[in-house]
């Protein structure tokens, strides 16, 4: 896209004037709205988009290798695309309680109105110079236990129909793996791997975001400094060492990660978004290591409060 437009749910409306170029490490996959960002400028090897990718195909192609892939019209009748906007979910859901963290998941609580007043202000925020590693994320927030209805709003790709979280498991351990993702213009999630080995998929209903991804052996270090630097070849040396591919994901798109695979991601706009991360056979063993680990940790931390002296 290279209009100066940004997404509001599903009207385009003009862009608020334009950032100022930055030299922040955390700024360099974000430029001017409208324009290529630095990533895009490099044409690196891209994540397929694809329309009319039958399940089948999908598991031939992409799931049984472990690649990702976007899907460009698997959310369609979905009544999200047309009904979840930010002005909704405040409308709707206002007086919620949310965790929003910065890229260093430090962050304070607040309602979901005001986060969504927050999101509003930000691109003049950082005009005024606020450091976008400073910006407020809104990751995470599971809503199934108090808005179930919002599960009505959207549903499963038969692509990823194979969820054995979704279909009990999840009760079983005590833990969703459904959320809404909202953030600001400019609000990075770090490099990192999807939690206890789970896949996922990631449906885009509001802005737009950058996605760079390397596969689960090629940690990302070396092209994270790469893009820090800011020099062009370095960083397509490295992006073709370590195979990494590159991605802006636009409202109706829905992106599978396979396990393990590192990336890193920006919002260019305001977006809304829901992960889901799942488990089944191909990864069960992976997801329930990760469990027991985690299980082990708690209970050794339990232990060890009940040996401290109580007070009196």
């Amino acid at each position: 896209m290279h209009d100066a437009t940004v997404f509001k749910g599903n009207a385009v409306s003009p862009s608020r004037p334009a950032l100022p170029p930055a030299n922040a490490s955390a700024s360099r996959l974000l430029v001017n709205t409208g324009e290529d960002t630095f990533l895009q400028g490099l044409g690196l090897p891209q994540v397929e988009r694809l329309s009319g990718l039958s399940p089948r195909e999908f598991d031939e192609r992409f799931f049984r290798p472990r690649v990702p892939v976007v899907l460009a019209d698997a959310m369609e009748s979905w009544p999200a695309r047309t009904k979840w906007t930010l002005d909704y979910l405040k409308e709707k859901y206002g007086g919620d309680e949310v965790l929003a963290t910065n890229r260093y998941y430090r962050g304070r609580r607040m309602s979901l109105a005001e986060y969504v007043d927050y999101v509003d202000t930000v691109p003049w925020e950082l005009m005024a110079g606020l450091p976008r590693e400073q910006l407020l994320y809104l990751r995470d927030w599971v809503f199934d236990d108090l808005h179930p209805e919002l599960r009505d709003d959207f549903s499963t790709p038969p692509h990823f129909a194979s969820d054995w979280i979704a279909r009990g498991l999840g009760r079983f351990i005590g833990q969703k793996f459904c959320w809404i993702y909202i953030g600001p213009q400019g609000a990075v999630t770090p490099w990192h791997q999807d939690l206890m080995g789970t896949h996922a998929w990631l449906s885009q209903l509001v802005g737009r975001k950058e996605w760079l991804l390397t596969p689960p052996d090629r940690e990302p270090q070396p092209l994270a400094a790469a893009i820090e630097g800011g020099d062009g070849e370095t960083v397509l040396a490295e992006a073709a060492r370590l195979q990494a591919r590159h991605i802006v994901v636009v409202p109706g798109d829905i992106i599978f990660v396979p396990a393990h695979w590192w990336h890193t991601v920006t919002s260019l706009e305001s977006t809304l978004s829901i992960t889901v991360n799942y488990a089944n056979a191909s990864n069960i063993r992976s997801f329930a290591g990760h469990w027991w680990r985690l299980g082990l940790r708690r209970l050794k931390a339990r232990i060890t409060l009940s040996a401290l002296p109580q007070a009196k």
